[in-house]
């Protein structure tokens, strides 16, 4: 498919920046004396590209120093999964024989048969199979301005020979372009605005009302911040910690079940409880949980329907690579758990979850994946280890089955798992699987390592979707899904490791395929090494989303107007959890159904907030809704309207409106 760019962009020598007007690219200094490079060492030589915008590719233009009908053969290689260099080496082109039809110096233009697309950010111009005496020109000043990571390795801008040596200097090699039409940015930077430092850290993230305002609050590694209509406050002070480093995982829950958001900061020591009296002010008690060197996952759930909410913690490693234990802890109704990871584990004892092992967590969420009346456990596995899921009978026993995964007979082990999203995400009625996955190009090639992969549920059995148009990327690190524009179609956030790999984001389409729109969201060129959260932090009905940017909190707010319906919806239950976690809600229109379900804790350190966010596309009314409560009573809510936020009660027969 076509793809992203990445290289040095020193030149844009443009005629207009009107759509539909070729533009050329350059990637060298158009005034620099020209060098000749000869090719006869080289079967193949290949430039990479960067730019900050999709463009349509025309033509190539290649400057040649060489005999009349020297050749060589033309490919086009796309984003190539963000690497330094190119490993699939997938064609988007026809290979194209080119020759010169002059001696010495010619500037050979070479027309595409049909335009592409590049809508990522790198692409690769790739030359082979030299006649013996074809040259090309080069610049041979050296350049300096290239992306270096101690993991990605160093991004060069040529590339020589069957090895790919890489070097410095730049090929007289330009691409004729057209820009995509303009689009104003979904997305703008919203960080300083909302009063919130820029250089804050960033470790977990997690939304929720904290006094009763209808306003979210933000707890993000372990720093509170109340929200002021949309600004943020730091009240850190509430929750007072010595050493507050040592607590970077923190999130909250409702661990008395008295309708308020409390807060737990976990800890590589010990950890702590804090209980909100429900006007967000905190009583600090420490928790009876073992030492938590490096928690990557926590999710919250009430897993035995008891009416107190639960709680697993999934661990990476101490110290590289030696992994750490993941817990299951029950809520014993005393402000404290109970430590029952033998639940999971059989064989747990002390420090290992399996004999003299642990397994590298990266993700964990619970769901109720076969739609039976309790919460399910899915814990995503890093290492090429084997990803985790758990059936729950009900009563917070779980039994272990096989974790969907693309059969592959090279894959005789497992994958890179980098995080967890269960969502609705073609509105069938039950949950998908989203699972990001690092993958290295040449693993995949000779190991069947996979990449992220989309799993749709087909009443509990699950078949790998294919062709979802999501784009290879090397280093996921987290993925998230959050219907940005409430047209009904769940839109999708992947996040990268590593400098030089970028997010990128995607607009579902009517064939539930993704589409990318990095650019036209406003979010290229980011580089994020945690998961991301969507939220509408601002009450205006669309989703913004929380991420790390440059290993910062960041905070991107939705600008886009549309004339798209939404409803929001909170839950108070009387005979499960307070807040409903766990229960399916359903949004009939008079165009469609929609279903989620209330989590709290998915993927990497990620905590969404209880707030269900429809988008409901054109729809002109809402019929009815649906709400499939934990305890197994299913309750339906009649005249309520789009475009309000309701707080839907256990046995009440209307909503009450919170905001509009």
């Amino acid at each position: 498919m076509p793809n992203k760019f990445l290289v040095l962009l020193f030149f844009l020598n443009s005629y207009s920046l009107l759509t539909g007007q070729i533009d050329t690219l350059l990637h060298y200094n158009y005034s620099t004396e020209l060098a000749t490079l000869g090719t006869k060492d080289y079967r193949q030589i290949l430039t990479r590209f960067q730019l900050d915008q999709p463009i349509k590719l025309t033509g190539i233009r290649i400057h040649t120093s060489a005999k009349n009908g020297a050749s060589f053969n033309l490919q086009v290689y796309g984003h190539e999964g963000g690497t330094n260099s190119p490993y699939t080496r997938k064609n988007l082109i026809p290979t194209t024989k080119v020759s010169k039809t002059k001696t010495d110096q010619e500037t050979l233009e070479i027309e595409l048969q049909e335009p592409i697309i590049l809508d990522n950010d790198q692409c690769y111009i790739s030359l082979d199979q030299f006649t013996d005496n074809f040259n090309l020109q080069i610049d041979t000043i050296n350049t300096n301005d290239i992306c270096r990571d101690k993991d990605g390795g160093i991004y060069y801008p040529t590339f020589l020979g069957s090895t790919l040596l890489g070097k410095n200097f730049l090929l007289p090699i330009e691409l004729l372009v057209e820009y995509l039409p303009p689009t104003k940015p979904i997305f703008t930077e919203f960080t300083e605005q909302a009063q919130l430092a820029i250089t804050m850290p960033i470790r977990s993230i997690a939304w929720a009302d904290i006094d009763g305002d209808n306003w979210l609050d933000l707890l993000a590694g372990g720093q509170l911040y109340k929200n002021n209509k949309g600004t943020f406050k730091k009240i850190s002070r509430r929750l007072p910690l010595a050493q507050r480093w040592q607590f970077g995982t923190s999130f909250f829950i409702d661990m008395d079940n008295d309708g308020d958001s409390d807060i737990i900061c976990l800890g590589r020591e010990v950890s702590y409880l804090f209980i909100n009296d429900g006007t967000g002010n905190f009583k600090k008690t420490p928790l009876n949980l073992p030492p938590l060197q490096n928690p990557r996952a926590f999710s919250v759930a009430d897993i035995n329907q008891d009416q107190l909410p639960d709680l697993v913690v999934a661990q990476l490693w101490s110290k590289y690579p030696t992994p750490l234990p993941n817990y299951l802890f029950l809520n014993n109704g005393q402000l404290a758990f109970q430590d029952i990871t033998e639940r999971l584990y059989p064989n747990h004892k002390g420090d290992f979850n399996f004999p003299n092992t642990n397994r590298r967590s990266r993700g964990t969420q619970f769901t109720d994946y076969d739609l039976d009346g309790d919460v399910d456990l899915f814990i995503s596995n890093y290492f090429l280890e084997e990803d985790e899921f758990y059936q729950n009978d009900g009563t917070g026993f779980f039994t272990k089955f096989n974790a969907p995964k693309e059969l592959d007979p090279k894959n005789k082990n497992a994958n890179h798992g980098t995080g967890v999203d269960w969502y609705d995400y073609d509105n069938d009625g039950d949950f998908d699987l989203l699972l990001p996955q690092l993958a290295h190009a040449n693993y995949m090639e000779l190991h069947g390592h996979k990449t992220t992969t989309l799993f749709k549920n087909n009443q509990g059995t699950f078949e790998p979707v294919k062709n979802t148009g999501i784009q290879f990327e090397e280093t996921h690190s987290g993925a998230a899904f959050g219907d940005v524009n409430n047209d009904g179609l769940v839109d999708l956030i992947t996040t990268a490791f590593y400098n030089c790999h970028y997010i990128d984001f995607y607009l579902q389409q009517k064939n539930q395929t993704f589409k990318m729109a990095t650019y036209q969201a406003g979010l290229n060129k980011i580089t994020s090494n945690t998961d991301a959260c969507f939220v509408d932090f601002n009450n205006d009905g669309l989703l913004d989303v929380a991420l790390g940017k440059d290993g910062k909190f960041s905070l991107f707010k939705n600008t886009q107007t549309n004339n798209n319906a939404w409803v929001k919806i909170n839950l108070h239950s009387t005979s499960a959890n307070h807040f409903g976690i766990g229960a399916i809600v359903k949004v009939y229109t008079d165009k469609n159904i929609y279903t989620q379900e209330v989590n709290a804790g998915r993927g990497q350190l990620m905590q969404k907030p209880a707030t269900l966010h429809f988008g409901l596309s054109s729809a002109k009314k809402i019929k009815k809704i649906e709400v499939y409560w934990p305890n197994g009573k299913v309750q339906t809510y009649k005249k309520l309207k789009k475009n309000i936020h309701y707080l839907l009660k256990e046995g009440k027969k209307s909503g009450q409106m919170l905001s509009n």
